[in-house]
């Protein structure tokens, strides 16, 4: 069999309709883990969960970071769609696509602000409906931002991750059914939370916590923190047949 000679070499951009594709097994919660990753990838020690209220309605999402935080060049290589950098050895994201194919499963806008020591303030937007296109923020406008950020720990460096125009969050009228949704979401993420990084959090590596940002009064409730939950640290009853000791028998070895 004959082997026709290359001729020319080019690089080809994903189409937009990728994010449907790889952001489709997402879930609320595990969105925000993926966004989790990240942060620990970046060397956080804290996190903070924000959900962004105005007039009652939970209008979008912030996830804020204490990391190293990325520069201008770092900024466009996690915003483009499966960039792959040099990974470590105990990394959590491999494929470069959890950031956007994460949040624009849950959201039409995702805003990036980021802040590295010796760097200036760089930040990115992209859109679900055309995911490709990057779009550079203000360096003033990201800078404000992050110095106006109101959290309870020093944010010299780090990352902001921003949810616009939500598909996910009831948009409900209702008061009640707004306050329940917001009650649900938040308790499915501490649980999720507790224990997909319950060794982390256990070990005091990394904190965690969720609060609700009135972004008229520009003041956030108490925050509720995340305390791991191992899901095999419990103890068994006497009469507990778990954990039990399974034994199967594969080409007569046991």
């Amino acid at each position: 069999m004959s082997v026709a000679r290359v001729t020319n070499m080019r690089e080809v951009a994903p189409d937009p309709s990728i994010t449907k594709t790889v952001g489709r097994h997402h879930t609320f919660e595990t969105a925000i883990a993926d966004l989790v990753d990240n942060s620990i990838d970046a060397g956080a020690s804290r996190v903070l969960i924000r959900f962004l209220q105005n007039d009652g309605a939970t209008t979008g999402l912030q996830l804020i970071d204490d990391g190293r935080g990325m520069d201008s060049a770092q900024l466009d290589d996690a915003m483009e769609f499966a960039r792959r950098r040099d990974y470590a050895k105990g990394d959590q994201g491999h494929f470069g696509l959890g950031l956007k194919a994460a949040s624009l499963s849950q959201a039409d806008r995702l805003n990036v602000y980021s802040r590295r020591h010796g760097a200036v303030a760089a930040g990115r937007t992209i859109g679900a409906e055309d995911p490709t296109r990057i779009g550079d923020l203000d360096g003033d406008d990201v800078e404000s931002a992050l110095s106006g950020m109101r959290v309870d720990f020093p944010l010299g460096s780090g990352t902001v991750v921003e949810w616009g125009r939500p598909r996910t969050f009831l948009s409900s009228s209702d008061e009640r059914d707004r306050v329940q949704w917001l009650e649900a979401r938040i308790q499915a993420l501490r649980t999720h939370l507790g224990i997909v990084f319950h060794r982390r959090l256990a070990s005091g590596g990394i904190a965690m916590s969720i609060d609700v940002f009135d972004v008229g009064l520009a003041e956030s409730g108490p925050a509720r923190r995340i305390a791991p939950i191992d899901p095999f640290g419990y103890s068994p009853l006497p009469n507990d047949d778990f954990p039990a000791r399974l034994v199967f028998d594969i080409d007569g070895s046991e």
